[in-house]
């Protein structure tokens, strides 16, 4: 196989820690990057969004007791990307930065990061997004939904009951 540019120009993570502690639920004890949506482990939408780009590697990071199972869920989508995965303690509070962090220490990263979470249900075009990127000569670039929010959902630590309603002003 011949390896993808970005593969070459970037590391590519893939953020699949989340603990949707807003959402236990509707995880019934599953972790939150296989939440279905739509018939698919959510996880699948950003694997299959860098496969449409060629990216053949990734790293991708998991709680450690939940790694067993998000590897043969994924293992069972067959899809051509291969992926390193880097566990973080399910024990701690770790956020992104943490997380990178973390694989830092285990896999020395020496280039630019493509990170991408398993939250990431879209269709974008990384091409176009990478080429601005490198336009730009920037330090950071991040892609944002336009949705439309209620404000009581803004801070990630506040916990909305099943019968919060919100509307966007």
């Amino acid at each position: 196989m011949v390896k993808n540019q970005f593969d070459y120009e970037f590391h590519t993570i893939i953020l699949a820690a989340g603990r949707g502690s807003r959402m236990s639920h509707i995880l019934h004890g599953r972790p939150k990057c296989l939440l279905p949506i739509a018939n698919k482990p959510m996880i699948q939408y950003s694997l299959e969004l860098l496969q449409r780009q060629q990216i053949l590697e990734a790293f991708i990071i998991v709680l450690d007791n939940e790694e067993h199972q998000i590897k043969i869920a994924v293992t069972a989508l067959g899809l051509d990307i291969q992926l390193r995965y880097i566990t973080i303690p399910h024990t701690g509070d770790y956020a992104t930065a943490d997380s990178l962090r973390a694989i830092h220490q285990q896999e020395k990263l020496t280039k630019d990061i493509l990170l991408v979470s398993c939250d990431l249900v879209a269709d974008i075009d990384l091409d176009r997004f990478i080429q601005l990127y490198r336009l730009q000569n920037s330090t950071f670039l991040c892609a944002f939904s336009s949705q439309c929010y209620p404000k009581e959902n803004l801070m990630p630590a506040i916990k909305l009951s099943d019968n919060s309603k919100g509307k966007c002003e």
